[in-house]
């Protein structure tokens, strides 16, 4: 009786999820201990998105039979969700040594770890499934798992054999597919992801998990605007049918939803449509008041349009849940920086470089907020520093100190100095560039900025006809009547 009611409630549940919960309640109101019911239950909340609810629903499951695998799988996978590890360890510790051959149980603990972090100790968990079946099917799925660790580890050749081979046998394997684009995606092979993608989303048009590797990966083909209308597209696709793709999985949906709009932010920031990029930002933020790329973005358009204390606010409550990241810190720099509040800003960037000593650009971020606020003595000494161990960087960073040297040096008036580092940094560029990929964005405006100085250094040394030289050679691209007035 009890299992003809559960399968009328699911039936109802398909349509009218709040009703179906209605009657779980009711049901094991009446027969708390049905653990079916108690499981039916945690999944229907699983798929409403509250964790809290389904992870008390497989906990009430779990006490009354824990020798199920199935409870303890639904238990430690809430567990995993919420980011209790050491709990969900100890559920699957206890369950292991009862199954300690038991296949489910093996990869659950594959996927603690990699939630941990620990990606080596996943992959170990993932191959010992290998030695407890017999099943190609088992050992192929295994294996897709450990190319997503390899993957993730930047062990990129490793993962592409893997990954192939699986597809020899298993062609039309859908998430083996996939594992296979998002690999050629890591490896910046992304005419070929592409294909995969799109070759994914023809026979499964609503994959939104396609859709949305497809979108990290056309804008590396430059067509800006094929990419813009691309992502609006799917948005409104998103949107249109909210209600039947947020009810298969709520939080998936969520999350989908979030990336397309930061994507789309991003577009229209770099097509200089600073309304529309905040909108698309702030709607991801809506979803998620808690999602820091989402609060960064929306701060950035907020401080870019002088509204310093609705910014100052995002970032208050980023830097409540994220204390001591490199980006909050380094954007509440920006912030003070915008602000003309330097001391403030150089506290915030200062946090940022003990956060990552490694990265360069909060000694940068320092020397152009010094130099701005007219300190140019302490903007010339943090300089030195980087200066000190520039033989250790990249061309492309040794560029950046030879821009910020000419800088200085046109404030202390010798322009002569600045365009010798201009010109410098204009040949280290090129040095980059003939070493290495020669289109990222960050690249190209450091050569534009170069040339620009340079230029601008001739013109206040009254040299025009040098300058002009410079323009047409340097910007082709721009009109010649355009040219002439520069």
């Amino acid at each position: 009786m009890q299992q003809e009611t559960l399968q009328q409630i699911l039936a109802v549940s398909r349509n009218d999820k709040t009703a179906a919960i209605a009657q779980f309640t009711s049901l094991l109101d009446q027969n708390s201990d049905f653990v079916a019911g108690w499981l039916a239950l945690g999944t229907l909340w699983r798929s409403e998105g509250d964790r809290l609810q389904s992870k008390a629903c497989f906990h009430k499951a779990y006490e009354l039979d824990s020798t199920q695998i199935e409870t303890t799988i639904c238990l430690t996978q809430e567990l995993i969700a919420l980011k209790h590890f050491d709990e969900a360890a100890s559920y699957l510790q206890t369950a292991i040594e009862q199954s300690p051959d038991n296949m489910d149980l093996l990869v659950q603990w594959g996927k603690l770890e990699r939630h941990r972090g620990n990606r080596a100790e996943a992959i170990q968990w993932f191959r010992n499934v290998e030695h407890v079946t017999d099943q190609p099917e088992h050992h192929r799925d295994a294996q897709v798992y450990i190319v997503e660790e390899l993957r993730e580890l930047g062990q990129l050749d490793e993962a592409l054999g893997l990954i192939t081979g699986i597809l020899e046998q298993w062609p039309n394997h859908l998430r083996s597919r996939m594992v296979y684009g998002t690999v050629l995606h890591r490896r910046n092979e992304w005419s070929t992801a592409v294909d995969v993608y799109q070759a994914i989303l023809t026979e499964h048009p609503d994959y939104a998990h396609a859709r949305i590797w497809l979108l990290k990966a056309i804008p590396q083909l430059g067509n800006a605007q094929a990419d813009l209308d691309r992502i609006e597209a799917f948005k409104a696709w998103l949107e249109s049918d909210r209600h039947s793709l947020a009810q298969s999985n709520p939080q998936d949906y969520c999350k989908h939803l979030i990336q397309v709009c930061l994507h789309l932010g991003d577009r229209y920031r770099q097509h200089s449509q600073r309304q529309k990029a905040l909108q698309a930002y702030q709607q991801a933020l809506d979803l998620d008041p808690n999602h820091l790329w989402a609060s960064l973005n929306v701060a950035i358009e907020l401080r870019d349009t002088g509204k310093f204390d609705q910014a100052e606010a995002i970032l208050s409550n980023a830097a409540t849940t994220y204390p001591h990241h490199f980006n909050v810190l380094m954007q509440l720099g920006q912030l003070e920086r915008s602000r003309q509040n330097v001391d403030r800003a150089v506290d915030y960037l200062e946090q940022a470089q003990q956060v990552n000593p490694e990265n360069l650009e909060p000694t940068f971020k320092i020397v152009e907020a010094l130099r701005d606020a007219g300190q140019w003595d302490g903007a010339r000494d943090r300089l030195q520093i980087l200066i000190s161990h520039q033989d250790q960087y990249a061309p492309h960073d040794r560029a950046r100190i030879d821009i910020q040297r000419g800088l200085l040096d046109r404030r202390y008036g010798t322009h002569e100095a600045a365009l010798q580092w201009f010109r410098s940094a204009q040949s280290k560029v090129a040095e980059q560039r003939s070493s290495s990929i020669s289109n990222e964005r960050g690249q190209d405006a450091l050569v534009f900025q170069a040339q620009w100085l340079v230029i601008e250094e001739l013109r206040d040394l009254g040299e025009f006809e040098q300058a002009k030289l410079e323009i047409e050679h340097s910007f082709p691209q721009i009109k010649s009547h355009i040219r002439t007035q520069l």
